[in-house]
C-alpha cells in the first residue's frame, strides 16, 4: 500500500493577487506614455489589514484603485499584467472588492442610486438583506439627505 499525503481539495487561491502589473498613462498632448507603476508582484493569502508605503506618486493609489475595480475613465487597468480577487481575474468592478476613498467620494459610472446600492451588492450584504429591505434602505438613505429625486 502506498502511502501519499492528501492535499486539500478545496485549497483556496490568494484573496488578492496581482502579477507583473505594469501601468502606464498617456501624456497629455503627445504619443509618450508615462509609467506610474513598473511591474509589481503582490500576493495576499488571507483576509488582513495590510498597508502600501511609499512616497507620493509611486502608483500606491492607482494600485488600489485597481485591485478595487475603479479605473480611470478611457484608461485601461492594467496596462500590462493581471491582477485576481479570489482566483478571478479582474479588470473592474468586483464583488468582494471595495475602495474606500481617503477624501469622500462616489463612483462616478454609477447614479446615485447605484452609489448607495453597491455595498448591497457585495457577498457580504448580498446573502443577508433581501433585495427588497436593500431597496427599502437605499429609499430611506436618499430621503433623509435629500436626494430622493437624483436617484
Amino acid at each position: 500500500m502506498e502511502n501519499s499525503a492528501e492535499i486539500p481539495s478545496d485549497t483556496n487561491p490568494p484573496v488578492v493577487e496581482i502579477q507583473n502589473v505594469i501601468q502606464r498613462y498617456p501624456k497629455p498632448d503627445s504619443k509618450d506614455e508615462t509609467t506610474v507603476i513598473g511591474g509589481i508582484s503582490l500576493t495576499f493569502d488571507q483576509q488582513a489589514i495590510n498597508m502600501l508605503l511609499g512616497p507620493s506618486g509611486c502608483g500606491k493609489s492607482t494600485l488600489l484603485k485597481m485591485a478595487g475595480g475603479v479605473p480611470p475613465a478611457g484608461i485601461t487597468y492594467p496596462t500590462e499584467g493581471k491582477v485576481y480577487i479570489n482566483g478571478e481575474e479582474t479588470v473592474g468592478p468586483h464583488q468582494d472588492a471595495v475602495m474606500v476613498f481617503q477624501s469622500y467620494a462616489n463612483r462616478p459610472d454609477l447614479t446615485v442610486r447605484e452609489n448607495i446600492a453597491f455595498p448591497f451588492k457585495m457577498k457580504l450584504w448580498k446573502s443577508r438583506i433581501s433585495e427588497q429591505e436593500q431597496n427599502q434602505r437605499i429609499d430611506h438613505i436618499l430621503q433623509a439627505v435629500g436626494l430622493s429625486n437624483k436617484s
